[in-house]
Formats: structure tokens, sequence, C-alpha cells
């Protein structure tokens, strides 16, 4: 299995352990962090067709209060950070 797909899994699991759809995780973090991702950056991530670079993988690691190894590691366990989803 590729990175990309990795990560963009990891996100997924993110994404759908805070109840949010593409779009909504999108706002979010516009919201919260200096990205500027719509849903289709989170659909192309999240298949694995786009590799975010560092920066973005320390903003979302940093947002889901988890390592950036949990977003490297299929099977880590990532838990959604308290006070960031509405």
């Amino acid at each position: 299995m590729t990175l990309p797909i990795v990560i963009g899994r990891a996100i997924q699991r993110l994404r759908s352990a805070a109840g949010l759809t593409q779009t909504e995780f999108a706002e979010l973090l516009r919201g919260s962090t200096s990205l500027s991702w719509n849903r289709d950056t989170v659909a192309a991530t999240e298949s694995g067709r786009r590799m975010p670079p560092l920066d973005e993988l320390i903003l979302l690691a940093s947002t889901f209060e988890c390592s950036l190894l949990d977003l490297l590691e299929e099977s880590a366990e990532i838990r959604l950070g308290t006070g960031q989803v509405p």
C-alpha cells in the first residue's frame, strides 16, 4: 500500500469519527488552520490521489491532536482533538 493511500485512509477515519462530510471537514480546516482545502482536496487526499506536503501533515496532526506517525501508520488509533469540531 502506498503512503498517500495510508494517509488518505487515516484522514478519512478522522473525518468519519467526527461525523463530518468532506465539505464540513474542509470548512473546519479552513477555519482552524491556514489550509485552504475544499471538498475536492479532501476527496483527492482521502483516495490517495493527492499527497499532502509535510507542512499540511503537521497542521492536520496538530488539529486532531495526533502525531505524524499516527497519520502514517495504517493501524494507528487516531483520536479527534477535543474542541475542534463544533
